[in-house]
C-alpha cells in the first residue's frame, strides 16, 4: 500500500488499484477490523474536516478584516478580524497536516500488519518457477 499525498483528494495505491477519497478509504480500512488503523483513519477525517472549516473561516475573516480597514471607525475590528483570521487559517493548516500524518501512519501500520509478501516455488513435470505474491 502506498500513500500518495495530495491536497484533495488523498490517494492510496494498493494492489494495482487507486483508492481516492474517504468512501473508498473507509472500505479499505474497515475491512481489516483493526481498531488502531480505523482510529487513525477517523482522526484523519476529523482533522481534515476541522482544518478545512477553520481555513475557510479564517479566509473570510481576513477578507472582511481588510474591508473594515478602509472605514476609519472600524479599524480596530478590522485588525482583530485579520489577526483572528490569520490564527484560524494557520490552525486549519496545522490540522490538515496532522490529518495527512494520521493517514500516512494508518497506511504504514496497515503495511506492517496486513501486507504479507509470499514467495513460493512451483514445480510441474517439465518446468519449475518462483511465484511472488504481494
Amino acid at each position: 500500500m502506498q500513500y500518495i499525498i495530495n491536497p484533495k483528494p488523498n490517494n492510496i495505491l494498493y494492489r494495482d488499484t487507486l483508492y481516492r477519497g474517504s468512501k473508498q478509504f473507509m472500505h479499505l480500512f474497515y475491512r481489516t477490523h483493526d481498531q488502531q488503523i480505523i482510529g487513525l483513519y477517523q482522526k484523519h477525517q476529523s482533522n481534515k474536516v476541522a482544518g478545512q472549516i477553520l481555513g475557510l473561516a479564517g479566509s473570510f475573516a481576513i477578507i472582511f478584516g481588510v474591508g473594515n480597514l478602509s472605514d476609519e471607525n472600524r479599524k480596530g475590528s478590522g485588525w482583530a478580524l485579520i489577526g483572528g483570521g490569520f490564527a484560524s487559517l494557520m490552525t486549519g493548516g496545522y490540522l490538515s497536516l496532522q490529518g495527512q500524518r494520521n493517514l500516512a501512519l494508518a497506511v504504514t501500520l496497515f503495511n506492517q500488519r496486513h501486507n504479507k509478501a509470499v514467495l513460493g516455488v512451483g514445480v510441474s513435470q517439465q518446468q519449475a518457477g518462483f511465484v511472488y505474491k504481494f
